[in-house]
């Protein structure tokens, strides 16, 4: 005779069971992106890796045709979140792990040199079903806050900036960067002075006006956030009180007048002496003879 609560316990496992499945099936993973993860750092070239459970895609509910039932590929793009929005780039794609029915991991080969060194990138993930005309965009899923860390900045001085050592006859001068410095922030020493500037189109300027006379060690200093570079030194020379051209001549003019002057005044008081010691000395002789 079979036992009646053997028979209970053995349904209520069962029920148990189903209930626990259809637990573990809703909490199971759809897709995910694991490289880069969330608030990382990537460099070099990477492996982007997408697991993918299939069983949320199979052919298994009524009315499924294929080929809208498999997992056909998977690509993952990426778009540049700060510090100015980007435009959602395609990264790469996958289309050979074609499989169904268990949690399996789309992978494919990213270059980050391709990014910028500055900000965060937000990468997405597309899963896709069927092929060709039939293909069709099913789910999606993001990673946020990447950062990439593949070069220092350049500190490099741009065209702008006067050349090492050569005289300036103003006051006013531009000192900038080279173009493409991948700098979040600026720094430019002049002397024992400093500024702060904050890239524009990836370029650091900075006009430096009411500059005394004299002569300043000048360098960039710039950072990505991540990485600092200190560039080389310029002597910037400033000589706004020199003059040129017209009024340059006439000073020349009037300084050599002058000189000339200096030079007659010199001659006619030396005459003066010799007449004076002349007439001193014939004054004596007079004297003498008189005596």
């Amino acid at each position: 005779m079979v036992n009646r609560k053997h028979i209970w316990k053995l349904a209520l496992l069962e029920v148990f069971s189903v209930f626990a499945a259809m637990l573990i099936q809703a909490a199971a993973i759809t897709q995910e992106i694991h490289t880069p993860a969330a608030n990382s750092r990537i460099s070099g070239t990477i492996n982007l890796i997408v697991p993918v459970n299939g069983t949320m895609y199979s052919c298994n509910v009524a009315g499924c045709i294929p080929p809208f039932a498999n997992v056909s590929q998977v690509g993952v793009n990426y778009t540049r979140t700060s510090p100015s929005g980007g435009l959602e780039t395609g990264g790469c794609i996958n289309r050979s792990n074609i499989d169904n029915g268990t949690l399996t991991n789309w992978t494919c080969s990213f270059n980050t040199n391709v990014l910028e060194d500055i900000g965060t990138y937000t990468f997405t993930a597309y899963v896709y079903n069927g092929t060709g005309a039939n293909l069709v965009q099913r789910n999606t899923t993001t990673s946020t806050g990447v950062t990439v860390d593949n070069f220092a900045p350049s500190a490099v001085f741009g065209a702008l900036t006067p050349a090492d050592n050569v005289e300036q006859k103003a006051n006013t001068v531009t000192v900038d960067t080279e173009a493409d410095i991948n700098a979040t922030s600026c720094t430019l020493f002049v002397g024992a002075k400093d500024y702060d500037v904050t890239p524009s189109g990836d370029v650091c300027s900075r006009q430096l006006s009411s500059l005394s006379d004299g002569s300043y060690t000048i360098y960039w200093q710039t950072s990505d956030g991540l990485n600092s570079t200190t560039g080389a030194t310029r002597t910037l020379r400033i000589n706004a009180k020199g003059v040129s051209g017209a009024a340059a001549t006439e000073i020349t003019r009037q300084a050599v007048a002058r000189e000339q002057g200096d030079t007659t005044m010199l001659v006619i008081i030396g005459s003066v002496i010799v007449v004076v010691v002349v007439v001193g000395g014939a004054f004596g002789v007079w004297r003498l003879t008189k005596g």
